[in-house]
């Protein structure tokens, strides 16, 4: 795709921002499917998800659009093959992010409360670029409290104030 840095150099600074805050959460998009993108490609960028354990990985299927240098490009993967290599990425992701998620337990995280997301449940995002559910006898929304992060349930961070 063109970056102008490698995987190394950007192993490198992932490790150098975790040496200096080991609980910030650093996120990525990846396109799943872009052209000339080999089986090897593929199988090298989960090793590489895998080594860089984001936080949160946003995953998107390559769609051409005219006018762009990628829109010339063959070796053009399929439709079912980028399902098939979503799924993949998907699964890596939500690996690395219960990793990411069970650094926190017994931690506290300030979160600030958005909405009730069902009865006696409200949900709120912490400074660290995560989501927690916190079960209340009130509605919370637009306050920022503390809360300590009691377990990771499919993947949901669930917590209580304190």
């Amino acid at each position: 795709m063109g970056r102008k840095y490698t995987v190394a150099q950007f192993y490198t600074l992932i490790k150098y921002i975790r040496s200096k805050s080991p609980l910030c959460s650093i996120t990525t998009d990846y396109i799943v499917g872009f052209p000339t993108e080999t089986i090897q490609n593929f199988k090298d960028s989960i090793k590489n998800l895998e080594k860089l354990c984001f936080s949160n990985i946003h995953i998107f299927p390559y769609s051409s659009h005219s006018g762009t240098k990628a829109a010339l490009l063959k070796n053009v993967v399929s439709d079912s093959e980028k399902k098939k290599r979503y799924m993949t990425i998907d699964a890596q992701n939500k690996k690395n992010m219960n990793a990411f998620f069970n650094k926190f337990i017994g931690k506290t995280v300030n979160v600030l409360f958005e909405k009730s997301s069902k009865p006696g449940l409200q949900y709120g995002h912490s400074q660290y670029f995560f989501s927690v559910n916190v079960k209340i006898k009130k509605i919370l929304t637009n306050k920022m409290l503390k809360v300590k992060i009691t377990s990771i349930e499919n993947n949901e961070v669930f917590g209580k104030l304190i």
